[in-house]
């Protein structure tokens, strides 16, 4: 099999095609682009996959790979049901989300006796799903366009705050199962529970009436900053790990 890094290559040439098409204002022909990109990279993560030898989940939902490929299935999905601005926007961050990774290793990480728990995909793919609702919730929220409405948004980012929920439970009992513990005091812990508590406060701020619509937000926007700058360090912590088949 060739190296995972080159498997990934077509895919991120045709995310860069759907961002220099959705750039022009070719949204149409954007969108098959961005289908094309999404087929590309549907097959690239099964390649990951198989790239041990034996079928694994883990390969697939880890956050490098799997954020860019959730970010373009909800801006097709926004394509079909809300509107042309909205999955431009988030197409636009799927795009850069999958250009930002040409250049870190697609190696897969070695499975261990800890990481041989079904709670450990379930807390991946809830994880990494609820990051690209976070982003695309900001996304929207800054393309409105008129629309005074920030309910798409806020839907996005209330989904996304019911999944990232769920991952920090399973997270826990996981933890739980390999360290005897179920929260640690590490770097990914402590940011988990940062981001979580971002989201569980933006959900009541639509009950205080001093937070309005715009304040609201741009807090939408606040939040997706702090998951970028969360997911930029988390790549640096993890650099020096084994992997395989990069």
């Amino acid at each position: 099999m060739p190296a995972l890094g080159t498997l990934y290559l077509p895919a991120a040439a045709a995310y860069a095609a759907a961002l220099l098409l959705l750039a022009l204002g070719r949204h149409r022909p954007a969108r098959w682009v961005l289908r094309a990109a999404l087929a590309l990279h549907a097959a690239f993560l099964a390649a990951r996959a198989l790239a041990l030898g034996a079928f694994s989940l883990n390969a697939v939902f880890e956050e490098q790979v799997f954020l860019p490929f959730c970010l373009a299935a909800i801006a097709l999905w926004l394509w079909g049901s809300r509107g042309e601005n909205e999955a431009a926007a988030v197409a636009v961050a799927a795009a850069a989300a999958a250009l930002l990774v040409l250049p870190i290793d697609k190696g897969v990480i070695p499975p261990s006796p800890k990481s041989a728990s079904a709670l450990v995909p379930l807390f991946f793919f809830c994880e990494i799903l609820a990051h690209a609702l976070f982003i695309a919730a900001a996304a929207l929220a800054c393309r409105r366009r008129g629309d005074p409405s920030l309910a798409p948004a806020h839907r996005l980012a209330v989904w996304g705050f019911v999944l990232f929920s769920v991952a920090q439970v399973s997270g826990a009992a996981w933890c739980y199962l390999g360290w005897s513990v179920p929260f640690q005091w590490s770097f990914r812990h402590l940011h988990s529970a940062a981001i979580w508590c971002v989201y569980a406060a933006y959900i009541h701020l639509r009950f205080l009436p001093g937070w309005s619509e715009r304040r609201r937000a741009a807090y939408l926007g606040a939040g997706a900053l702090l998951l970028a700058a969360y997911l930029a360090a988390l790549q640096f912590v993890e650099a020096g790990q084994l992997r395989i088949g990069g």
